[in-house]
């Protein structure tokens, strides 16, 4: 009977509760919900287009400068930056690497799907490729931490289409 009285306060513990932070909860056994910042969401297709460098190269801050995303504000400042590799001939066949970089200055974290898509026409087979994970956030720092996503994309893919969304995490 201990047993289970102490399950069921334990339980009552770890509940939602109104009086907490809209994106809180009492007890780390749930996960957490996202915060209430606007979606991140991008499409960096043509500077992927227009920024080319060659293969193993991430360029400096000098060759290639953060662009500031336009929803930044007051807690959660966000610049970004995305480039591709010169087309090369490797292991995976004819093609090149695309990559994202981005850069959050926030106590939160923001869990990033980069991806690059195509649809089926002619000789394309159809490309989906994504790259995922947590873009940690630089805490009580005004340093923002850098995460870089990349993902190879074949030269036979025509019309390939490259976004970069997320959600803020706790």
């Amino acid at each position: 009977m201990f047993w289970f009285l102490l399950f069921l306060i334990s339980l009552a513990s770890c509940s939602p509760t109104k009086d907490l932070v809209k994106r809180g909860l009492s007890c780390d056994l749930f996960p957490s919900s996202s915060a209430d910042l606007p979606v991140f969401h991008l499409n960096v297709g043509n500077m992927i287009r227009q920024n080319v460098f060659p293969v193993d190269h991430t360029p400096s801050l000098q060759e290639l400068p953060l662009r500031t995303w336009a929803y930044s504000g007051p807690g959660h400042h966000i610049t970004f930056r995305a480039w591709r590799s010169a087309d090369q001939q490797g292991e995976y066949g004819s093609g090149y690497w695309a990559n994202f970089e981005i850069q959050v200055t926030a106590p939160l974290s923001l869990f990033v799907n980069f991806a690059a898509q195509s649809r089926r026409s002619g000789s394309d087979p159809g490309l989906s490729q994504i790259s995922n994970r947590i873009a940690e956030g630089s805490g009580s720092s005004l340093y923002p931490r850098r995460t870089t996503y990349s993902v190879y994309v074949g030269n036979i893919h025509q019309n390939v289409g490259f976004t970069a969304t997320g959600n803020w995490r706790r």
